[in-house]
């Protein structure tokens, strides 16, 4: 079995907008890229700093700028007067103005500079520091950081043509560095295999188009997070990031064993499941899925964990009653010479046994079943323990049940 899984390269922002989804992502994703400009001083909320350097990565697009300008180009010299009647900023309805949409924005390093003079001499774009552009307020929907105060560096345009131009971006950073991508965003477009200029016409200019079938890829990550759904708590808005890390490092094989049993489920089932166009029905053979490959081994894992326990409850009080009531095995009452002593030691040494041997039997359970048992953790570990919870915990571990 192969070490490796893909990584996530999330998309259209700089800056994740969803928390939630994002610790789900980090359960299921070894690594999330995110295209930032070098040296852009981004505004991370404590979860994705939290998460900085081991799991959320920042990558510079400047590799796929110039790849993708062929294509932008080619889309301004032949639909220009197509797109410009919708599109064009300045339409008596263009984004800008008092009666039409607010300008999307997007960062001029990420666009090549013969397509930022291309678009904007066709209409489709203001350039930084024109006029126009400096009196708009950035959209929320736009593809700017929260707050914008450097017009010099921001590209406006319809948030129509900048949600796709950031598609085609991702796609091509994505495709050149084997990363899936993935994202927080209903609206954004998605990520669809060989954008040529007719398909980027076609979806600005919201003509009906079939949706490009799910990818493998597509539906592994659906797959991850409806079995993820199984076991995060409602809460998990509550729930600290740092728990999310402590979950990956403590259970490193199982959360690799996790993914890896996705893709593996996928594979086998993508000749069936890649070629469903309805969405519902799709997502209603992925529920089927994850009850027959996750659910029932997590139910398994459960009730055989719990066999285990029981057994050992019983054996351990069964041994306990060989000791004397109020016996402490300190070491000076450590005496082979004592008949007593050594019988209440031989009592002893063999709770001890009972306890490794079922620490060593629950291992071998969930060394059986890595994929199930990573969901155990997860279901565990992360909703917030009160006092008493974190209590029993640490009595659970000291009495060798955990």
């Amino acid at each position: 079995m192969s070490g490796h899984r893909r990584h996530a390269l999330y998309h259209p922002y700089f800056h994740v907008r969803d928390e939630r989804w994002l610790k789900i992502a980090a359960l299921y994703w070894p690594r999330i890229v995110r295209l930032v400009p070098d040296g852009y001083p981004t505004r991370d909320s404590d979860t994705v700093r939290a998460l900085a350097d081991e799991v959320v990565l920042r990558r510079s697009p400047e590799s796929s700028v110039d790849a993708v300008a062929p294509v932008f180009l080619d889309l301004v010299n032949r639909h220009a007067d197509q797109l410009r009647p919708s599109l064009g900023l300045r339409h008596p309805n263009a984004p800008g103005t008092a009666d039409g949409p607010s300008f999307a924005w997007v960062h001029a390093s990420q666009i090549a500079p013969a397509v930022r003079q291309a678009l904007h001499d066709a209409g489709l774009a203001l350039a930084p520091d024109n006029p126009h552009a400096a009196q708009s307020v950035p959209s929320q929907s736009g593809y700017q950081p929260q707050q914008h105060t450097q017009n010099s560096v921001w590209v406006a345009m319809s948030p129509r043509l900048a949600a796709v131009y950031m598609s085609v971006l991702a796609e091509d950073f994505a495709t050149a560095n084997r990363l899936q991508p993935t994202t927080d965003q209903d609206h954004a477009y998605a990520v669809v295999n060989h954008w040529t200029a007719d398909s980027i016409a076609a979806t600005v200019l919201d003509r009906a188009a079939e949706p490009p079938p799910a990818t493998e890829e597509d539906l592994a990550e659906r797959l991850g997070f409806l079995a993820l759904s199984l076991v995060v708590p409602a809460n998990l808005d509550a729930v600290p990031a740092e728990r999310v890390l402590a979950i990956r490092r403590r259970h490193g094989a199982e959360f690799l064993a996790f993914g890896q049993a996705v893709d593996q489920t996928v594979e086998a089932l993508s000749t069936d499941l890649a070629g469903i166009r309805d969405q519902a029905v799709l997502e209603e053979y992925l529920h089927d899925v994850v009850e027959a490959r996750f659910v029932q081994p997590l139910d398994e894992l459960r009730r055989t964990l719990r066999r285990l326990t029981g057994e050992a409850v019983t054996t351990s009080i069964n041994v306990k009653t060989e000791l004397p009531a109020g016996l402490t095995l300190a070491g000076g009452a450590w005496l082979s010479g004592h008949p007593v002593l050594a019988g209440s030691a031989a009592a002893a040494i063999g709770l001890m046994g009972v306890r490794r041997g079922l620490r060593q039997q629950r291992e071998s359970a969930r060394q059986a079943s890595p994929a199930a048992s990573f969901l155990l953790h997860t279901a565990s570990d992360l909703p917030p323990r009160r006092l008493l919870g974190r209590t029993l915990a640490r009595l659970g571990r000291v009495a060798g049940l955990v």
